[in-house]
């Protein structure tokens, strides 16, 4: 009998980074069991459901964010002169027509069916896992049916079920319970042994998401999810395919964790917090892939207090050996501030005309909507229900302009680093025309300046970058912290003087 225990390291996640709004919602739907949609419900083992996975098994295309930051999963880089070699997450590309099929194992035999009465338990009794168990053997061996499992499963506790499905590849349906722990019964020499125990991290009771051939190699993959934690638990994810012996792991054996939100795979196990969860096919070739959105790692006012979040999209797809980790992508930004702060990320991990695009959005886009530290105080009051009451903030008139002056500014040392320096100089041009008489946008063009001078002095963008970073450390109060996690809350990116002007700076 094979036991699998999620590791206890999953609860080691460390936040990298902090992300915010945007996560979108759940979708239910009613599950079936001849088919491998299914809706995970972690339930405790009181009886009590825990709070839901959905979980989508859907044809269609998911929503293409508008603006995409392309994880490393590391530390950032530091930007060279030339556009950077973008750091990507392992390549997950597969050429479907080379695939193997996998060849059925024989027929294995089962007891004739029977006319045994459906076993009986005591849910609340402290054997009841290795009574269940043992019963259902038991019945199973005296040619008792998944049908007739699931009936008096479900005279003990209504979420109780037992279906049947051939997870070994050899024409013979196992038996699956799920029930205070998930069980799969197999028959072998002739009677049922089992299989597989699923023990759970904490209270929840796992639950099988899929049992369908993600990798198209006619052996169907186990999706299982269990959970772990409070009112917004953390998931976690395993896909297993059985191997003639065993139920084995096919999650690429990686340590990998977001920089943005709380999630990760650490020793084969897929986590993240408040996921909602799908399995379909994004890419078109055919194999299905892992899709898992949030990671947002706290609620109500804990969240609020931080400022927006962002949730993340991560797809496992197959890749010939592993499903591994093949695309990360944040939710789009919701507030103006956040498509900034993409255009950041997006240089210094060389995607130049990706920031370009990102930081024009956050100029020209009048959906983008605004943040103020007096509106996080509004959300956090809205959570509190023992707090007054604060009337809805105005939106700070400043918080445009002072993001467009930087963004502006940005894109003029894009524009410098790449040798296009009729572009640069426009830009320039731009930014002490529109924002050098503003109070708040003043300190940008200023910067602007102190970079602008040392260009056209060394045709060195390094060397300027020097210039503009040391005007930023002796002016941080009016150009770093308006743009990052002080005024717009710890969820959200947090700068240094070396971050405004990162070009060749170590």
């Amino acid at each position: 009998m094979q036991k699998l225990h999620p590791s206890l390291l999953l609860l080691l996640i460390s936040l990298v980074g902090l992300a915010g709004c945007g996560q979108s919602s759940p979708t239910d739907f009613t599950p079936s069991k001849s088919d491998f949609t299914a809706s995970v419900s972690s339930i405790a083992s009181s009886s009590t459901p825990a709070p839901t996975v959905s979980v989508v098994v859907a044809p269609t295309e998911s929503a293409t964010a508008e603006a995409i930051v392309r994880p490393t999963f590391e530390e950032w880089p530091t930007v060279t002169l030339v556009p950077a070699t973008p750091n990507q997450l392992p390549s997950a590309t597969l050429d479907v027509t080379r695939l193997v099929t996998r060849t059925p194992s024989p027929p294995q035999g089962c007891p004739s069916r029977g006319t045994a009465e459906p076993p009986q338990w005591v849910p609340a009794s402290e054997n009841f896992n290795q009574d269940y168990e043992i019963a259902t053997l038991t019945f199973l061996n005296t040619g008792g049916s998944a049908e007739a499992l699931r009936v008096a499963l479900q005279t003990v506790m209504e979420w109780f079920d037992a279906y049947s499905v051939d997870l070994t590849h050899d024409g013979v349906a196992e038996v699956v319970v799920i029930a205070k722990k998930p069980h799969i019964f197999g028959c072998q020499s002739g009677k049922y042994a089992t299989l597989l125990v699923v023990e759970p991290v904490e209270y929840y009771t796992p639950q099988i998401i899929g049992t369908v051939d993600m990798n198209l190699n006619g052996m169907p993959e186990l999706v299982i999810a269990d959970s772990y934690g409070g009112m917004t638990p953390t998931n976690i994810f395993q896909i297993l395919e059985w191997n003639g012996q065993r139920f084995q792991s096919l999650v690429a054996p990686e340590h990998l964790h977001s920089q943005f939100v709380d999630a990760g795979v650490f020793h084969g196990d897929i986590v993240m917090h408040g996921a909602v969860a799908s399995i379909r096919d994004t890419d078109h070739n055919g194999t299905l892939e892992l899709v898992l959105n949030g990671g947002i790692p706290v609620t109500g006012a804990d969240m609020a207090s931080f400022g927006p979040w962002r949730g993340e999209t991560l797809i496992w797809a197959w890749n010939g050996n592993w499903f591994q980790l093949s695309s990360a992508q944040r939710d789009p930004p919701v507030y103006r501030f956040q498509a900034v702060q993409d255009g950041d990320r997006l240089t210094i991990t060389g995607y130049y005309d990706d920031a370009i695009a990102t930081y024009q959005k956050a100029i020209q886009d009048d959906a983008l909507d605004w943040w103020s530290p007096e509106r996080t105080e509004y959300e956090v009051a809205w959570f509190d229900a023992f707090a007054t009451r604060l009337p809805m903030p105005t939106p700070d008139p400043a918080e445009r302009p002072r993001l467009s002056a930087y963004a502006t500014y940005r894109i003029m040392l894009i524009h410098a680093a790449l040798g296009e320096a009729s572009l640069a100089s426009a830009d320039y041009e731009s930014i002490r025309t529109v924002y050098a008489a503003g109070e708040a946008t003043r300190p940008y063009a200023e910067l602007a300046r102190a970079f602008w001078t040392a260009y056209q002095n060394t045709a060195d963008v390094t060397m300027a970058c020097g210039e503009a970073v040391a005007f930023a450390m002796q002016h941080s109060d009016s150009i770093l912290d308006p743009l990052g996690a002080d005024y717009y809350g710890g969820a959200n990116m947090r700068y240094s003087a070396q971050d405004i002007c990162p070009f060749g700076q170590q």
